[in-house]
């Protein structure tokens, strides 16, 4: 967590069922939040089945930074990390991007969709082992299909990652209404 301007930066759960979580960050440039569940533990391999999905919004999108998916254990999965595959949007850039990245190398498929201030996206993937193809979906349509996976991180265990900065001084917000992921062994 980064929080060298006011305030705290706070994921705060809803108590309410089907109720939405926010993550508000202080109000710095940079300030947000890098969140990894504990455990690498997914594996983006020819043995297993991986989905994800994210339906969030967020209340101004070109200055905002996040990235949600999977990464190796890190913490700024933005700046620098070395294996990762998910989503992300940039400060100054309403354009979301999927990415898969390996050992530091990158293939960044841009402006799979266009984030709108405090307007819900549905963000998945899937990953089929079995025919070692990738697809990405945003709103239920069909954004990619990479069978040429040549920077998919498989050589690495993730673990589900979420970050979000805000790119200005204001305490900006990210609100999350589902975030799904599973893995199904299909060797088993």
């Amino acid at each position: 967590v980064v929080e060298a301007g006011s305030g705290t930066t706070e994921w705060t759960a809803s108590n309410t069922e089907r109720g939405a979580s926010t993550i508000t960050c202080a109000a710095n440039e940079n300030d947000g939040g890098s969140y990894q569940l504990l455990g690498e533990s997914i594996k983006l391999d020819s043995g297993n089945w991986v989905y994800f999905r994210l339906k969030m919004s967020i209340d101004d999108v070109d200055q905002t930074d996040f990235f949600a998916g999977f990464a190796i254990t890190d913490t700024a999965i933005l700046g620098g990390v070395t294996d990762r595959i998910g989503y992300q949007s940039v400060d100054g850039d309403s354009g979301l991007d999927f990415l898969v990245e390996k050992d530091s190398t990158e293939t960044l498929t841009e402006d799979v969709g266009t984030l709108a201030d405090d307007t819900v996206v549905d963000l998945e993937f899937v990953w089929d082992g079995a025919a070692e193809s990738l697809y990405s979906y945003v709103d239920g349509s069909l954004t990619s299909t990479q069978t040429a996976t040549t920077n998919l991180p498989n050589d690495e265990e993730l673990r589900l990652s979420l970050e979000f900065l805000t790119g200005e001084a204001v305490a900006n917000v990210m609100t999350i209404r589902k975030l799904t992921f599973c893995q199904v062994n299909l060797e088993a």
